[in-house]
């Protein structure tokens, strides 16, 4: 069984260099979304990569993932957040339940978490809970208990920190909407409506974890207040397509199966799931927004 860790990067290069160092034994396709983040450059120069010269956003960075993936041998893929940290025996756990269902998640445990198990651990994070740098690894405190692959009830749920796909998942739900620009706020929604709808088998695997700085792109490399702007566009976005909020959703197909609009084009069918030859208009089109 052959595994693909597929990361986006923007900016944090230090927490990046953090989340590769947890899966040193595995192959990396690595998409740098961020002009001039030549850190990052540096850091994976030894890794196959894309390194983006404009902001496509996360979603598109995320389908540049899944073509590499698609046009190669492995079996599974795994996306995987750079501000997070596999702990050990998590991603080969993830593998083996990957035998039975076709989307496998894990657990995570937050920063936020972190400090509520042991206050102590608060003095290695500065503001917005970003971290020091200090030499310190509070995550260490948190030991997974138990090694065993075993699947909890099946869920959609965790679709980039640490989440496992397989190739007939990824063939079912296809790509991922680059509407959601340019953070992938409620893209995440989307896919997962998107996989139910698909009736893709999934779980959570048990005891498999990894620790989550908790959005460190949004706090430490991009202006919150865009990002606030972004988050309530995308809700819009996301109502018109599907009828409702996460959860409230009263289509079963992309704008209950009509016409919409983006800008000076009119869709008549959705099939950009499984295509990409209008995601440089719709890109073109939010960003000059």
């Amino acid at each position: 069984m052959k595994t693909l860790i597929g990361m986006v990067t923007y900016g944090n290069a230090k927490y990046t260099k953090l989340a590769l160092d947890s899966i040193k034994e595995y192959d990396k396709f690595i998409v740098i979304g961020k002009f001039g983040d030549n850190d990052t450059v540096e850091l994976v120069k030894n890794y196959p990569h894309i390194y983006h010269t404009k902001n496509k956003g996360f979603p598109a960075s995320l389908n540049d993932i899944f073509d590499y993936f698609l046009s190669s041998d492995y079996d599974n893929l795994v996306l995987m957040g750079n501000d997070v940290i596999a702990y050990p025996s998590a991603i080969q756990q993830l593998e083996t339940l990957s035998s039975e269902y076709d989307w496998v998640s894990a657990r995570q445990i937050s920063v936020k978490d972190l400090i509520w198990i042991n206050p102590s651990l608060k003095s290695s994070f500065g503001e917005n809970y970003s971290y020091k740098f200090d030499g310190s690894s509070p995550w260490e405190f948190f030991h997974p208990d138990n090694n065993s692959a075993e699947p909890e009830a099946a869920q959609l749920t965790d679709c980039q920190n640490l989440n496992l796909y397989t190739r007939k998942a990824i063939l079912s739900v296809g790509y991922n909407d680059v509407n959601f620009w340019p953070n992938g706020y409620f893209g995440d929604n989307d896919y997962v409506y998107r996989a139910m709808l698909a009736g893709v088998k999934s779980c959570t695997s048990k005891h498999s974890f990894y620790f989550h700085f908790w959005s460190r792109t949004i706090y430490e490399a991009e202006r919150k207040r865009a990002n606030n702007v972004y988050f309530e566009r995308n809700k819009k976005y996301y109502i018109s397509k599907w009828g409702g909020l996460p959860g409230q959703e009263k289509f079963n197909k992309p704008f209950g199966d009509g016409m919409f609009s983006i800008g000076e084009k009119t869709f008549y069918k959705w099939d950009y799931d499984f295509n990409r030859e209008m995601e440089g208009y719709f890109l073109s089109y939010w960003s000059n927004k």
